[in-house]
Formats: structure tokens, C-alpha cells, sequence
């Protein structure tokens, strides 16, 4: 998703898919939660509260990526056998993902789900 500078504030602005081309136009707004909830239950970005297209749903929680680079990372981090935190804590995406999302036993299930939305 691409999303264009802007200098001034806009009451909508045109929002381009780099894998479809597909171009929508949304409502710009600036919201201070870590993700937000539409009325229709689709996650949101936690900026301009436009709707995540790479999302599917996993048992109660809604598993998501901001883009394919991204959803890239996470399959990297799910498949890791070894998980080597090197002393950080609470600085990286990685150490802020759910329980779900990085216990070992949802691995196999999370694959799949990411296995069908890096052809979404």
C-alpha cells in the first residue's frame, strides 16, 4: 500500500495498492490506540485508520500485517525454531507479538494462514 506525502491536511486521500493497483479513497485521520476495530470488525492501522488488507482470522484474534515485507518478517520469526532474544526486551516488534502469535504450538496454523495471504 502506498501511501502519498501530504504537506496539508486533506479531507480524503487516494490509497494505491502496489500489488493490484487498485486505488480507494479514504479519510485521513490521526487516532493514538496501537490498532483500531472498524464497525464491520476488520483491523484498522493505527494512523490513518485505514483497513489492513493482509489480515485473516486465528481462533479469537485477528493475525495481520502492515504489508508484504512485513508478513515476510513475521513468517521468518513463526518458522524460527531457535528464537534468540540477545537480552532485549520490549524494544523489537518481536517482543511485543501476542502469546498466540509466538507459542510454538500455533506455528503449523499460523504458517498456513500466512501461507495463504502471501498470495492475497
Amino acid at each position: 500500500m502506498l501511501i502519498p506525502n501530504v504537506i496539508e491536511k486533506k479531507e480524503k486521500i487516494a490509497i494505491k495498492c502496489k500489488k493490484c493497483g487498485i486505488t480507494q479513497d479514504y479519510e485521513p485521520r490521526n487516532i493514538a490506540q496501537e490498532w483500531v476495530y472498524t464497525e464491520n470488525g476488520k483491523a484498522t492501522d493505527d494512523y490513518f485508520g485505514l483497513p489492513l488488507w493482509i489480515t485473516s482470522n486465528f481462533k479469537e484474534n485477528i493475525f495481520w500485517a502492515y504489508n508484504y515485507e512485513h508478513l515476510n518478517y513475521l513468517k521468518n520469526y513463526i518458522s524460527a525454531e531457535i528464537r534468540e532474544s540477545n537480552n532485549r526486551t520490549h524494544w523489537t516488534m518481536i517482543e511485543k507479538l501476542p502469546v498466540w502469535m509466538s507459542s510454538s504450538k500455533n506455528r503449523e496454523k499460523l504458517l498456513k494462514i500466512i501461507k495463504e495471504l502471501e498470495v492475497k
